[in-house]
């Protein structure tokens, strides 16, 4: 792997700072990662860049929506929402058709060129139509966040579309859980998967190597949410009088943070439906018509991602994600502090967000792995799945493990 150069950097040092030779390099990574992933207690969390090879990221999905002169309504009230100056929305106008900006330009751009909290937007248009004084405010405000949210979805993939279809990005999520699920045993604990995006590669990816997963709904005709779907596993009932039950198969549950492109809001509950007809998708934040059901499902599923990072010895390995969403961020480094719980980052050390992790939390057990891999970054999940988790065992020897 010529123009290779891996960082593994822990307690503040880079652990291969010593050693120059990549291919070492990477075989220290693979079997630090290989020991973490039979941790019977293994948390992932999958953000948005793990799909950006078939979905592109929140900032260039909101950028593309801002820059459509037919959505001049939904750009003034981003600009309010960002507090722009006046020096800050030239500069904005620039940015939003690739106009050249001058240095001085770019360093003002940096307070939205990587932005991507499209649902801290729609929170706060949702806040303002609630306490909106006036019919006609409310009816506008209405109006553009409906038109923001059905961008938004449009720019998700619904099952039928051929993006799911041998697309690069499926290959790259199978191959990543057969590595993960090669080291687990079928009597492990279920393996944990958080994830806010609202695509479908991680289901398909575990329906492709014959994983049974729980996106927390109850089975039948209009599937339901029920959080407490987490709580089932598999058992072998022949062996139903022994002391012990026995799981049958390796399992997931899968913990759609934010929502998914297939839940939509149905009689007052959450149901799947993968028809590319509905409408009313349900996604981050709350977009329920009724109170009562505001917090449900988001409370739930950020219960059980405390919960499940609370457990003695628990490993969470962050992919993909850019830290961007406050509540899951304040969950995780509630947890760094403990002894027992090791946080592996997948990630570029130049940027401001891990740099500040990096040395807020370098006396914890903190892990960040990256650097380059030719050309392109180390974190990229395709360089996680093809060079830092690929061990040097055959492949076919491990599909043949994996069915057997």
């Amino acid at each position: 792997m010529s123009g290779t150069n891996l960082y593994h950097y822990n307690g503040g040092q880079n652990l291969l700072s010593e050693i120059k030779d990549c291919n070492q390099q990477r075989i220290n990574i693979n079997e630090f990662l290989n020991r973490q992933i039979k941790n019977p207690y293994l948390n992932i969390l999958i953000g948005s860049g793990a799909s950006v090879g078939a979905i592109p990221l929140m900032g260039d999905t909101i950028k593309k929506i801002l820059a459509d002169e037919e959505n001049s309504d939904i750009k003034s009230e981003f600009i309010v929402f960002s507090d722009f100056q006046d020096d800050d929305k030239n500069v904005f106008e620039k940015f939003l058709i690739n106009d050249c900006l001058t240095n001085s330009d770019k360093e003002i751009s940096k307070k939205y060129a990587n932005f991507s909290d499209i649902e801290g937007f729609m929170t706060y248009l949702q806040q303002k139509i609630n306490v909106s004084g006036t019919a006609d405010v409310k009816t506008k405000l209405t109006k553009i966040f409906t038109k923001l949210k059905q961008q938004f979805i449009a720019s998700i993939p619904r099952l039928d579309d051929e993006k799911y279809n041998s697309s690069e990005t499926t290959t790259l999520y199978s191959n990543f859980y057969q590595q993960i699920f090669y080291h687990r045993q079928n009597s492990s604990p279920k393996l944990n998967v958080f994830t806010t995006n609202y695509d479908l590669f991680n289901e398909l990816a575990f329906e492709k190597i014959g994983i049974n997963y729980s996106t927390g709904f109850r089975n039948g005709l209009k599937p339901t949410f029920d959080i407490t779907q987490f709580n089932y596993r598999q058992v072998d009932e022949r062996n139903r009088y022994k002391d012990k039950w026995q799981p049958t198969t390796k399992e997931a549950d899968l913990y759609k943070l934010h929502g998914s492109i297939n839940w939509i809001e149905y009689d007052n509950s959450i149901v799947q439906s993968n028809s590319s007809e509905e409408t009313n998708v349900v996604i981050y934040p709350t977009v329920l018509k009724h109170v009562e059901t505001a917090r449900i499902p988001y409370s739930p599923l950020f219960r059980e991602l405390s919960i499940e990072l609370q457990k003695p010895n628990s490993t969470l390995l962050i992919i993909g994600y850019g830290f961007g969403d406050d509540h899951i961020n304040n969950i995780i480094f509630q947890n760094i502090s403990n002894q027992d719980f090791t946080l592996i980052i997948f990630g570029d050390i130049s940027e401001e967000k891990l740099k500040e992790i990096k040395e807020t939390c370098k006396n914890t057990n903190l892990h960040i792995i990256g650097g380059d891999v030719n050309t392109t970054k180390a974190h990229y999940f395709n360089n996680v799945v093809n060079h830092l988790l690929t061990a040097n065992d055959n492949e076919d020897e491990k599909a043949e493990h994996h069915n057997a």
